[in-house]
C-alpha cells in the first residue's frame, strides 16, 4: 500500500499540499505449478506455467513439503533456472520429493506456487523381502543384507546400498542396473559373480569391491565386470 500527495511550485512560492491518495497495488502472484513429468526411478521433469511479466523463475525442491532447511535437494533451494517453463532433474533418489516455483519480474520476487508432490516407482529390500518386486523400472534400495545365492538375482532401473547394509552377489549370479549405482554402505561381487550396469552414462558412486580368481596364464582373460 503507498500513499501520494503533491504541491505546485510556481514564480510566488509553493501551494498547499493536495489531499492524500492511498493506493493499493496488485499483488505479483505466483505460478502455477504443474505435475510432474517424465518421471523414472531417478529422474523426473519439474512443470509450470508462464505467468505474464516474468523474466524468470526460482525453484526449490526438497525431500519435504514444508521444505525445512536441511531438506533440500543439493543445488535446487531458491535455485533461478531462468526464463523456462521445466526443468529435468536427474540423479535424485529420494521419495517422495517436492517442488515449488516462484516468479521474478521488474516489480520484484513473486508467492510461491503450489506444492507438487513427485512420486517414483521404488521398492526396499527390508532383509527378508522386497516392498513390491524389482523391475527395470524401479528404484531398488537395499536396507538389510542381501545374499543373491540366497534371495536370487535381479534387475533394477538404479541400485542404492544404504549405509550399514551389504550386498554380496556370488559365483554364477548377478544384478542388473539400468541406470545409477549408489553405494554408501558395502557391495562385494565374489569370484564369477556378475554386477551389471547398463547405462554407459549411469553414475557409480561408493566403494565395490570384487574377487576374481586367475590361472596367471599371459593369454587368459579375466572377466570384471559390465
Amino acid at each position: 500500500t503507498y500513499h501520494y500527495r503533491v504541491r505546485a511550485v510556481y514564480s510566488c512560492g509553493t501551494s498547499n499540499v493536495s489531499k492524500r491518495i492511498q493506493l493499493t497495488t496488485t499483488a505479483f502472484s505466483g505460478p502455477v505449478a504443474q505435475p510432474a513429468t517424465a518421471i523414472s526411478c531417478d529422474s523426473f521433469t519439474a512443470n509450470w506455467n508462464t505467468l505474464v511479466g516474468a523474466t524468470s523463475y526460482i525453484i526449490d525442491i526438497a525431500t519435504t513439503s514444508t521444505f525445512t532447511a536441511g531438506t533440500f535437494i543439493s543445488g535446487f533451494e531458491n535455485t533461478n533456472i531462468g526464463n523456462t517453463t521445466s526443468i529435468n532433474l536427474t540423479n535424485v533418489y529420494s521419495n517422495p520429493v517436492y517442488y515449488r516455483v516462484r516468479a521474478m519480474g521488474p516489480c520484484g520476487t513473486s508467492s510461491n506456487s503450489s506444492v507438487i508432490t513427485v512420486n517414483r516407482a521404488t521398492t526396499t529390500w527390508n532383509g527378508s523381502t522386497w516392498s513390491i518386486p524389482p523391475t527395470t523400472s524401479t528404484l531398488a534400495i537395499i536396507n538389510g543384507n542381501y545374499d543373491t545365492a540366497i534371495n536370487g538375482n535381479f534387475e533394477c532401473c538404479s541400485l542404492n546400498v544404504n549405509a550399514g547394509f551389504t550386498l554380496t552377489i556370488t559365483s554364477d549370479r548377478y544384478a542388473l542396473v539400468q541406470n545409477n549405482l549408489n553405494v554408501a554402505g558395502t557391495l562385494n561381487v565374489m569370484n564369477n559373480g556378475s554386477l551389471v550396469q547398463v547405462n554407459d552414462l549411469g553414475v557409480n558412486t561408493g566403494v565395490i569391491s570384487y574377487q576374481r580368481s586367475t590361472t596367471g596364464n599371459l593369454f587368459d582373460y579375466v572377466y570384471w565386470s559390465s
